[in-house]
């Protein structure tokens, strides 16, 4: 079973919804790779008795009106650096909620967020425990939590 896919699902549906006022739907679907649409990444490292990565991969026009929300401009007008804050911060909070749910003590990195066609990135001696497609306004969201291998620390799990 994916780790903590229910509080995933409920941490990604609330921050869409708090934040922007969207409605985010999971899709039940697997999700095609095969998309030559733009899409952006953003990634939260977690680091200390649990060790891993969470990303949120988003089609560009999304986070476009993510900014455009955000930010209070017209999403047409939005620049790629509001749009880079915008996926960082929604980033940035679905780790920190996701980081809530692991061993403590650990930490959370500074976003980072990337551009590009493949929405698949790999991220060398880590492993996929859990991946959630979602669906706002026909666009692509999906949420990812991949755990260091060689890390020393927990199996994954929840905190008890």
């Amino acid at each position: 079973m994916p780790f903590a896919e229910t509080e995933i699902c409920e941490v990604t549906e609330s921050i869409w919804k708090s934040v922007l006022g969207l409605d985010v739907r999971r899709r039940h679907n697997a999700t095609t790779h095969d998309d030559r649409r733009l899409f952006m990444t953003g990634c939260v490292r977690i680091t200390g008795a649990w060790e891993g990565a969470v990303t949120v991969d988003c089609s560009t026009g999304l986070v476009r009106r993510a900014a455009g929300i955000m930010f209070d401009v017209d999403p047409a007008t939005t620049a790629l650096r509001e749009m880079r804050d915008a996926l960082g911060e929604l980033t940035n909070m679905t780790g920190g909620n996701i980081k809530s749910l692991l061993p403590a003590p650990s930490l959370l990195s500074t976003p980072s967020v990337s551009e590009g066609l493949d929405r698949s990135a790999t991220f060398p001696g880590e492993r996929l425990l859990t991946e959630i497609s979602f669906e706002c306004n026909g666009e692509l969201l999906l949420v990812r939590v991949l755990k260091t291998e060689n890390a020393s620390g927990s199996d994954g799990g929840p905190r008890q």
